[in-house]
């Protein structure tokens, strides 16, 4: 009787326990909700802050609000970042039309005693324009740059992994400069009671950017996603609600139909279809997207980069043990044949294959 009362109170502290988490969810994401739903006048500023830098994530249309351990997911979801075990170091290339580049350099890693995960971000986006007189005449080209420089920092509270990004944006516009603070809240919930994951994310929350006396508002916007993983197959689904109030749906598929190759496909409201692709490596991953513009007759471009350094820190160890291992018949073998070879001779030669 006893044991079977035991069993019942087991049940229902975890009955309770997902409630509470639920609950929990829930509060936030209302809280997000009606912080998303202000009503502001105006028009929004650092639409930089809307594009997709990153390779991989555009190969699934930007659906990675609930895809987690991953560096690239740290534009939708700064919790994204809690299961990186590895410091890892990505640069992302796109180049728009009309001469508009966008680079994007990101670093995570993870805190000594279990202290949380930690993350740097850099964007830099430029575009060229015209400078016309009163009379609409042209004064030559001028090129007008956007700046992001981001701190992010999250960590596991079981069974949710919640992250913070603080972030400084700067906008040139011709002789006009200005800048502004935002800050990015993310949650992942990610459970064996649930088959699938999800997260929320609040992006872009923060301080107006002034151009003289014109304010210009950030591109506020609240995503909510689930992914769904199976063995070689991912699905993600997220649905963003922005500043203006309308919602735009993202889905993408990721696969790895053979070893050390991944394909991707999504499609977003917004922009339309797009696929991708990966060569997976021990210490290196190459990512590539291509999406066709929706409503325009250009295509854009994607190319990242991944590296895990602690992976290419123990390769380049393993390779030096192997180098003195191969040194070491060479120096008795010179040392037999003193007759012929300098002692000076032997001590150059084993000092040059140990500092390769």
């Amino acid at each position: 009787m006893k044991k079977i009362l035991y069993d019942e109170r087991i049940v229902f502290d975890k009955f309770n326990m997902r409630v509470k988490n639920i609950i929990i969810l829930s509060l936030i994401g209302v809280c997000m909700y009606a912080s998303c739903g202000c009503d502001d006048t105006g028009t929004s500023a650092g639409l930089m802050l809307r594009l997709v830098s990153s390779a991989k994530s555009a190969g699934i249309a930007g659906a990675t609000t609930a895809v987690g351990s991953d560096i690239n997911s740290l534009d939708f979801n700064c919790a994204a970042i809690s299961g990186i075990n590895e410091t890892t170091v990505a640069f992302s290339h796109t180049t728009y039309m009309f001469d508009i580049f966008y680079n994007d350099l990101k670093c995570a890693g993870k805190f000594q005693n279990s202290f949380g995960n930690w993350a740097v971000n850099m964007k830099y986006l430029t575009t060229n324009d015209t400078r016309r007189d009163a009379c609409g005449l042209n004064e030559g080209e001028f090129r007008n740059s956007d700046f992001l420089l981001a701190a992010a920092y999250a960590r596991e509270i079981h069974p949710i992994d919640a992250g913070i990004q603080l972030k400084y944006i700067y906008e040139k516009l011709d002789d006009s400069k200005a800048g502004a603070l935002a800050i990015d809240a993310g949650f992942l919930y990610s459970t064996y009671r649930l088959p699938f994951d999800i997260g929320l994310s609040l992006r872009n929350f923060g301080t107006d950017l002034y151009h003289g006396d014109l304010g210009e508002t950030l591109p506020l916007e609240l995503r909510v996603g689930i992914n769904r993983k199976f063995e070689y197959v991912s699905l993600s689904l997220d649905c963003a609600r922005y500043r203006e109030g309308s919602f735009i749906y993202n889905a993408g598929m990721e696969s790895c139909p053979v070893k050390n190759f991944v394909f991707r496909s999504g499609y977003s409201e917004m922009n339309g279809f797009a696929v991708g692709a990966s060569f997976i490596a021990t210490a290196v991953r190459c990512h590539y997207s291509f999406s066709p513009m929706k409503y325009l007759s250009e295509n854009v471009h994607r190319f990242s980069i991944e590296l895990t350094i602690d992976r290419l820190k123990n390769k380049k160890h393993s390779s030096r043990k192997m180098l003195k291992k191969k040194a070491a018949p060479a120096r008795n073998s010179n040392l037999n044949n003193q007759k012929s070879y300098g002692r000076d001779d032997i001590d150059d030669d084993i000092i040059v294959i140990e500092s390769e």
